[in-house]
């Protein structure tokens, strides 16, 4: 027994010295160890040194563990390790983990069985995406330690008990997780009670949450109550709260009173508007307690530059304050045409000055038109301030129908304007911007162009033309017959590929799958890039025509060719695969038509539509672009992908999916170009060939710079290059050390052709060739002339040598081609519209 008890003090012992040894070395390393007194600490002190040298491995610092020195009660090997590992697996990045611990150091304590993997579990119930889960614990990492029955459970039953859909309780979590930590009874539920006080209807309040879930973390007392309160004092009625929280939910949010007062007082001095006056404006728009002074000012200024009297403007502004977002391009254009065309007095702007929100295209022309040919006279109001079918139902009807007071507008966030136009104080678009997202039309019924494409073979080069240019029509048969000459000796190689033949079949098979075929078109060949296997399959309603390359096109030409699609009772949209806001505008569209088909069928399924063209048209970079924005969108995290994307044809050799949107799913399907098997006439094959449809090697790159040339001077594109200086002044100037703006820019390398000094170099070039020409250009002899004049001063402004006049011809060739197709030598729509615009039959 005595033995017994010596033993058991002499353990005791040793612990104790152990523990000692071991609180010196932490002390000697800079912890304090007063903390751990409680803990049990490991028996030596290299197993403790290993503990602070693996925390330190992934990223803690000492005053990192002495923040929480409770974390060196954890082994390495039990604890440690195997939570870290799991983490990792769940989507924590390795380089951040330290950083985690570093927020949430209690997870080193966690079981990975019983209490981290029910946590994910619960996660993904919720309708969080597995790729988003590493996400949503780095933001909110105390996740981990929630009771699944307690506070994270009831929190999404209450929000669903108020009308938030089940289905988007996931993109909120991932977007502010925080709402899982909220208790209901004293956070959310007082919040919403105070909201229905004001008369948010529970439904609107969902849908607020829904998209912005960080609204829910707003402080009740310190921050909704008191904004609240701002709004009534600056004037705001009580009846009108509910209407204006609606529009702009942030409000909640923002240091309100500084942001009213400053926009109050410059609103009194710069637009002589009273504070009775600023609360409607609020009232009618509340974004522009957060709209840059800056940009409220242009819309005025251009008023004001009309002869509007400011104190019409300020009615106008009061009556209807959209109009301080509007882009002064648009309004330009909708004034001139306000005052010429319609010839209209300024009094009717005065008074209806929801005109200018309109879109001058869709809406303003067309209606007008109509009105005229019909000779009936109204009020701005009369025709602008309804929908479609009631404007047509007022054409038809036998009375005149009272008018109503004012057009509604968006609400919900982002300042929003009719036509989709979207401004914010952090970036203003330009008008060709604008143009792209007012271009799109959309209809029921989706026929197909039965007629021969080459009964529009013309170049219009963006102005009208309704023939083919005699002057140009041997360059074109030249390459017709080049083109055709290689199909039909090496078709197998050049043409009608065995990729092209395998990728047709795989596409047929396809397409009654899909549900929605997005077919691609070149925007500068609408016709002539048409995909004429779509003909024979029966798809009316689900199928899209998408005008890419819109950025190389001739703007007007291309709203034109929308316009024609409309008439021809075509779905289309026009895009710029490398403009984000013009494809995210493209996303929502398609999200859209994607609703629009679950009403009629409404089987859960992933929505697969599927991109189809001929090569070359920008398939692959519009696959890119839309898995891109849509996984930002949908704040996914994870790897992206990429189709191949080339600017030479026949890249695409296999079918690939991309996911592009979530709650749908939405997949597409990125496909080979595929080339008609027969050739087609000499006029469509010279524009294939020309925007690089076809491979330059099959015509040759001298004879499409020639047509290229061709087109060129006979259109007023170059006509726009007059002002920029000579190429002689250039030299002088660099000669001289005179300072210019390409100087400053950057470096200059005479061999780079991209660059912009060498770009107007070769704009002025061929502005002077062209001008000074002394020859009839629609003269196919002189037309001749002029292009060989062309191609010498090209060799100049290229640096190119003459000693082998062949190989430099073909490399001045190579990069005039590459200036036109990345748009650097103008734009232009070689497809001109149809004078007589052809019968389009529907599939069915």
């Amino acid at each position: 027994m005595p033995t017994v008890t010596w033993g058991a003090i002499q353990g005791r012992k040793e612990k104790l010295v152990s523990r000692v040894i071991i609180c010196d070395y932490l002390k000697s390393i800079g912890i304090v160890p007063d903390e751990l007194e409680e803990v049990e600490l490991p028996s030596t002190v290299d197993v403790m040194r290993e503990r602070v040298e693996f925390l330190q491995k992934i990223g803690l610092t000492i005053d990192d563990i002495n923040e929480y020195p409770l974390m060196l009660g954890c082994s390495v090997r039990k604890n440690m390790i195997p939570v870290l590992g799991y983490l990792e697996k769940i989507g924590i990045p390795r380089a951040r983990m330290g950083e985690f611990v570093k927020n949430y150091p209690q997870c080193l304590h966690a079981s990975v069985v019983v209490e981290l993997v029910p946590v994910v579990k619960s996660l993904r119930g919720l309708d969080v995406e597995k790729q988003d889960i590493g996400y949503v614990l780095m933001k909110y990492p105390e996740l981990l330690g929630f009771k699944l029955e307690g506070t994270m459970s009831t929190s999404v039953a209450y929000l669903v008990s108020i009308g938030v859909n089940p289905r988007d309780i996931g993109p909120m979590v991932t977007q502010y997780p925080y709402v899982l930590g909220m208790r209901v009874g004293t956070m959310i539920k007082p919040l919403v009670d105070y909201l229905v006080s004001l008369g948010l209807p529970k439904k609107i309040l969902a849908r607020m949450f829904e998209k912005r879930a960080y609204i829910l973390g707003y402080n009740l007392e310190e921050t909704v109550k008191p904004n609240v309160d701002c709004l009534m004092s600056f004037g705001i009625r009580k009846e009108v709260l509910a209407s204006v929280i609606a529009q702009y939910p942030q409000i909640l949010g923002v240091p309100l009173k500084a942001k009213l007062s400053s926009q109050q007082y410059f609103f009194n001095l710069k637009l002589k508007i009273d504070p009775d006056g600023f609360a409607r404006v609020i009232e009618r728009m509340p974004q522009i307690v957060s709209l840059n002074q800056n940009v409220i000012m242009k819309p005025v200024d251009f008023l004001l530059g009309r002869g509007i009297p400011a104190e019409d403007v300020a009615k106008m502004v009061v009556k209807c304050p959209q109009i301080l977002a509007l882009q002064v391009g648009l309004m330009k254009n909708s004034y001139y045409y306000f005052k010429s065309e319609m010839g209209r007095p300024v009094k009717e702007l005065v008074e209806f000055p929801e005109y200018l929100t309109y879109s001058l295209e869709s809406r303003i022309k067309p209606r007008y038109q109509r009105l005229q040919s019909k000779g009936i006279r109204c009020s701005l109001a009369w025709f602008l301030n309804c929908s479609d079918q009631r404007f047509e139902e007022r054409l038809t009807g036998e009375y005149i129908e009272a008018e109503s007071s004012s057009p509604s507008f968006y609400m919900g966030g982002r300042l929003e304007l009719p036509g989709s136009v979207v401004v914010s104080e952090e970036e203003e678009e330009s008008d060709d911007e604008m143009l792209y997202r007012q271009g799109t039309v959309v209809f029921r019924k989706l026929p197909f162009i039965n007629k021969s494409a080459k009964e529009f073979n013309s170049c219009s080069c963006g102005y009208p033309v309704q023939r083919p240019m005699a002057a140009a029509e041997t360059l074109i048969q030249k390459i017709g017959k080049a083109v055709k000459e290689v199909a039909k000796t090496r078709s197998s190689e050049w043409w009608y590929t065995p990729h092209m033949a395998a990728a047709s079949r795989a596409i047929d098979e396809r397409i009654p799958l899909v549900d929605l075929v997005l077919e691609v078109r070149d925007a500068r060949i609408p016709l002539s890039s048409e995909y004429l296997q779509l003909r024979k399959s029966p798809s009316s309603s689900r199928r899209v025509i998408v005008l890419n390359k819109m950025d190389l096109a001739n703007r007007p030409r291309t709203k034109e060719w929308l316009r024609f699609f409309q008439e021809q009772k075509c779905m289309a949209f026009g895009v710029n695969s490398h403009n984000r806001e013009n494809i995210r505008e493209f996303l929502t569209f398609l999200q859209g038509r994607v609703r629009e088909s679950k009403k009629k069928d409404d089987t859960a399924h992933a929505i697969t539509l599927m991109l189809v063209g001929i090569p070359n048209v920008g398939k692959s970079a519009l696959a890119n672009s839309l898995h891109q924005v849509g996984r930002i969108a949908a704040a996914e995290k994870g790897k992206l992908k990429h189709s191949v994307v080339s600017p030479q044809p026949g890249e695409t050799k296999s079918i690939s999916s991309l996911k592009i949107a979530s709650h749908p799913n939405i997949y597409v399907l990125d496909t080979p170009g595929v080339l008609p098997p027969n050739v087609i006439d000499d006029g469509i094959c010279s524009k294939l060939a020309l925007t690089g449809a076809i491979k330059d090697s099959v015509v040759g790159e001298i004879q499409l710079a020639e047509y290229f040339l061709s087109v060129l001077s006979l259109s007023n594109e170059y006509k726009k290059w007059g002002t920029l200086p000579g190429f002689e002044t250039r030299q002088l100037l660099s000669n001289e050390g005179i300072s210019n703006p390409d100087n400053r820019q950057k470096r200059q390398y005479p061999t780079d052709h991209t660059q912009d000094f060498i770009v107007n170099n070769v704009r002025r070039t061929l502005f002077d060739t062209v001008s000074s020409f002394s020859g009839c250009i629609e003269n196919g002899k002189d037309l001749a002339r002029l292009i060989e004049q062309e191609f010498e001063v090209l060799l100049k402004v290229f640096h190119l040598p003459l000693e082998s006049e062949e190989s430099s011809y073909c490399r001045a060739a190579t990069k005039l081609l590459n200036l036109y197709r990345t748009g650097r030598l103008g734009h232009y729509t070689l497809d001109s519209l149809p004078s007589n615009g052809p019968a389009l039959s529907p599939l069915l």
